[in-house]
């Protein structure tokens, strides 16, 4: 066989390669390094509809989060959300990128499509929160706690910032109260135990 014949039958093989469905579990795991060669080694796959691209995109963009790799995250995350705009991961990895870059307003704008997707995430309401509370908008970011608290009133990390925000304002008796209910559902959290202990909250 000449060799454009030989190289045409790889090229041939190659994008005949079925998708292993250990691949697409995988891209979906919690261990960073095995969901981007997963999510990789799936969007290689043949026959990939538009949304099963997106789960792939969004998933590796899920893994490229957990190493700090922001840059390659984004990319990653655009593309799904090209590929799928109501795909709530790659809304809610992409707010998570841009944060970490220090993009704060990028990033309530992502967290905002991913509450219209799902208006009952407490994990979108804390972080969307979090972005407002960096911008040093309290009153904004307060309201987004309140929020996630409504619907999970265990969310230590609702009550954490919430806490945060109000000693920001001024609001000490009310932070330290926010403190300590943080506490009693994660009473591991040493950030939580030295900001109630700073503004002299008592065991």
């Amino acid at each position: 066989m000449p060799r454009t014949g030989i190289l045409a039958l790889v090229v041939a093989l190659l994008a005949a390669t079925p998708v292993r469905a250990d691949d697409r579990t995988d891209c979906s795991s919690n261990n960073a390094d095995l969901v981007i060669r997963s999510c990789t080694s799936y969007l290689n796959g043949s026959g990939l509809s538009s949304s099963d691209k997106a789960f792939g995109f969004a998933g590796r963009c899920w893994g490229y989060n957990e190493k700090a790799q922001y840059d390659d995250a984004i990319r990653d995350c655009s593309e799904a959300i090209r590929l799928d705009a109501n795909l709530l991961k790659a809304w809610q990895s992409r707010c998570y990128a841009y944060g970490r870059k220090g993009d704060h307003d990028q990033a309530i704008i992502d967290c905002a499509q991913a509450i219209r997707i799902d208006p009952r995430s407490v994990w979108t309401y804390n972080e969307r929160g979090w972005h407002f509370q960096a911008k040093g908008e309290h009153r904004t970011a307060i309201a987004h706690f309140n929020r996630a608290i409504t619907l999970d009133a265990r969310s230590a990390i609702a009550f954490r910032y919430r806490g945060y925000s109000l000693e920001m304002l001024g609001k000490t008796s009310d932070a330290i109260a926010d403190y300590k209910k943080s506490l009693e559902i994660e009473p591991n959290d040493q950030w939580t135990k030295d900001a109630y202990k700073r503004l002299g909250g008592t065991p």
